[in-house]
């Protein structure tokens, strides 16, 4: 008798570990996470040989009191021999509201100039804020095409819908 009220007087106490462990891990709050990406934006560009085809998609997301713009996609048709491109900067933006709040550029040129292709990321310009609400994500890419002798043009890409 002195064995079996042993044995229940463990194995309750074990149940009542492995009930409880899985209450704290069940009652643990989930951090929360929110993104809203556009579809991808696709641009010819008037390059001599191949022209240069570039995809990209734009996401705004929060996580932890932050909120992120990044942009995501890919080229074809670089080269890998020769200068496409003088100039090929993308410039993402975190806004709300329509007024800035942050800001990342990447410069491809040298890289569409030396690949016949790549995937490309370009992120995150961020800004930890607590305000809801109108949280977009923009981007332009300021481009120059070697040896045309017409300069600098920019691609505006459309935005994200908004996040809180």
């Amino acid at each position: 008798m002195k064995h079996t009220t042993r044995r229940l007087a463990v194995t309750l106490a074990a149940s009542t570990l492995a009930v409880g462990g899985m209450t704290t891990l069940t009652a643990m709050p989930a951090l929360a996470y929110t993104e809203k990406c556009t579809g991808y934006q696709h641009k010819e560009f008037d390059t001599w040989g191949n022209k240069t085809d570039v995809k990209l998609k734009l996401c705004v997301s929060k996580s932890g009191g932050y909120h992120y713009a990044t942009a995501y996609g890919n080229f074809w048709d670089g080269n890998g021999w020769t200068d496409k491109f003088d100039k090929f900067k993308l410039q993402v933006r975190l806004e709300r509201s329509n007024k800035t709040k942050g800001t990342k550029t990447c410069d491809y040129k040298n890289l569409i100039n030396n690949h016949e292709s790549s995937a490309i990321s370009c992120g995150s310009a961020s800004s930890k804020s607590g305000a809801k609400g109108g949280w977009t994500a923009d981007a332009t890419v300021t481009y120059d095409i070697n040896g045309d002798k017409l300069g600098s043009f920019k691609w505006e890409l459309g935005g994200t819908q908004s996040i809180s």
